[in-house]
């Protein structure tokens, strides 16, 4: 409980930092660096072990003593808050929410699974030609529903991707959509939404991880079409642009676990799509900067001094250099 607590503090301050790049460098930083930045917070979310500092018999600063007090200050507060009389009712609260919320999620995955698996398999030399050429070690099946307005691709180990037979399509149509759900499929795109569900379940209580939530499914989206453009010409690009128009006047409420090809708000894929730059020693520069931001933030607040570190929470100065001294620390004189 200790460590999920701690956890909201990197949420707080990670989160407004990728959104408030993401606003400002949008159309200057590929889709793909939006998206790795999201998993690198997801991993320092799930991450079960904090990254420790070995300051342990060493030589340290006035610096580093006041982050030995900020940690033993936010790991009391802590525990402050997990023992207190009515810790164990916000416990069994915190536990019972995250349950709901994982059950809604997954019921509802559930209920639309048994729809799916009505679906026909698709035939045609057209198909049978795209599955030989996008072979995966996973078999990827193609299937058919008159269920369903949109296309959409569900399954993990066993990746379906299911197309509405309400109205037909142009080959050239239909390959962009192929296309799209191929790349879903190769980069786990489903496995990541189950996670993002797990941190949803665990964090239920703080906004920004429904935040979190919904920018990394847009994210998802915005990487996927940039992969599947990134070697084609304006004309399949206007062609893509319209097919993801035409399937947007027929676009339903979101499938959880499901990757859509016009799932997440349209408009923004569009215009990513049509003032996205090349890529310059700019933008570069920024995309290696936010990096470098977001890994630092997210590590350092997951830092913790090394060894046996005292509670100095309260201490002035000199009374947390006194007790730090007992365990083994020393302390650099300034000259004046």
């Amino acid at each position: 409980m200790e460590k999920i607590l701690l956890m909201n503090l990197t949420i707080t301050l990670v989160v407004p930092c990728i959104l408030l790049t993401r606003k400002l460098f949008l159309y200057h930083v590929s889709g793909r660096t939006w998206l790795f930045l999201w998993k690198i917070l997801i991993f320092g979310l799930l991450c079960p072990f904090a990254f420790e500092i070995p300051l342990k018999n060493t030589i340290i600063s006035k610096n580093a003593s006041e982050f030995l007090q900020l940690q033993s200050q936010i790991q009391q507060s802590c525990r402050n808050i997990v023992p207190s009389s009515s810790g164990n009712l916000l416990k069994i609260i915190w536990l019972v929410c995250g349950l709901l919320i994982a059950g809604v999620f997954i019921g509802s995955h559930w209920l639309n699974t048994r729809t799916y698996k009505m679906a026909l398999p698709v035939d045609g030399e057209f198909f049978e030609q795209w599955k030989r050429a996008h072979c995966l070690r996973r078999k990827i099946e193609i299937r058919k529903s008159d269920r369903i307005r949109i296309p959409l691709t569900y399954g993990i180990i066993k990746p379906v991707i299911l197309l509405p037979t309400h109205k037909k399509m142009p080959e050239e149509r239909l390959e962009a959509i192929l296309e799209h759900e191929f790349i879903h499929i190769k980069c786990f795109d489903i496995l990541l939404k189950w996670i993002l569900v797990l941190l949803c379940s665990l964090y239920w209580y703080n906004p920004l991880i429904w935040v979190m939530y919904l920018f990394a499914n847009r994210d998802m989206e915005l990487s996927c079409d940039e992969a599947v453009l990134k070697h084609h010409s304006s004309e399949y690009r206007k062609s893509y642009l319209l097919t993801l128009l035409d399937l947007e006047e027929r676009n339903t409420k979101p499938k959880f676990f499901c990757s859509s090809f016009c799932k997440y708000p349209t408009e923004e894929r569009i215009k990513v799509m049509i003032k996205r730059k090349k890529s310059t020693t700019k933008s570069i520069f920024f995309a290696l900067l936010i990096f470098s931001m977001v890994i630092i933030l997210n590590m350092g607040i997951s830092a913790g001094a090394g060894g046996n570190i005292p509670g100095i929470t309260g201490l002035n100065e000199e009374q947390a250099q006194q007790a730090l001294q007992k365990y083994g620390f020393s302390f650099i004189t300034e000259k004046r």
